[in-house]
């Protein structure tokens, strides 16, 4: 079971040998191997505080655990709502790098919920802690951030905006000549691409994007 735990930070969900206990499926399902962004963020704060002599570890220890589990939040929710709004169809990207946690039967929705509702209430506490610790300016910090990295829905008619138009393969080579980025130059190269195994077929009709 310990193993287990190692194994959701060093991979995703295992389909040959699926994991029983809880507490691993949660980690595969938060997809935590991708957590190690925000854990390497707050070691950076951390290393950046020590160097300034103001370093606490309380507190370190703390925002560290927040950074986590939001990042953790955001997973979830993001599976969780794009799943019931019929976003995470089996043609979609989120369903092709890894299983989905409710879709595949990982996790049920109750679950999920539960699971979202145990961290979020534990972040706020730990807001809440500093706040009285070092004052409302934590607070401000916490609500800027929400604002920056609350996900945002696409509004009807926005989509217009990913579609290509008639110069976006030539501001698209200017790009990959600027930083030396190879790219597909005639049809040859194409077919000499799909023949190696380069390209990935999508179907010809989709909602998504890639």
């Amino acid at each position: 079971m310990i193993r287990n735990w190692y194994l959701a930070f060093r991979g995703f969900y295992p389909v040959d040998n699926p994991p029983q206990d809880f507490l691993s499926r949660f980690l595969f399902s938060a997809r935590s191997i991708i957590l190690v962004i925000s854990a390497q963020a707050g070691a950076i704060a951390g290393l950046l505080a020590m160097l300034d002599g103001r370093f606490d570890a309380a507190r370190f220890l703390l925002v560290l655990f927040a950074l986590v589990s939001l990042h953790a939040v955001s997973n979830l929710s993001n599976d969780f709502f794009d799943y019931r709004r019929g976003r995470d169809t089996p043609e979609s990207p989120r369903r092709r790098y890894t299983l989905h946690p409710i879709a595949d039967g990982v996790m049920n929705n109750r679950q999920i919920l539960i699971s979202l509702c145990v961290l979020v209430g534990v972040d706020l506490s730990i807001a809440a802690l500093l706040t009285v610790l070092d004052g409302p300016w934590i607070l401000a910090c916490a609500a800027a951030a929400v604002l920056l990295v609350a996900p945002v829905r696409m509004r009807a008619g926005d989509e217009s905006l990913l579609l290509a138009t008639a110069s976006s393969q030539a501001i698209q080579n200017e790009k990959a000549d600027e930083f030396h980025l190879s790219r597909m130059r005639n049809g040859a190269m194409i077919q000499r691409f799909y023949r190696d195994g380069y390209l990935e077929a999508v179907p010809s009709r989709t909602r998504f994007y890639y």
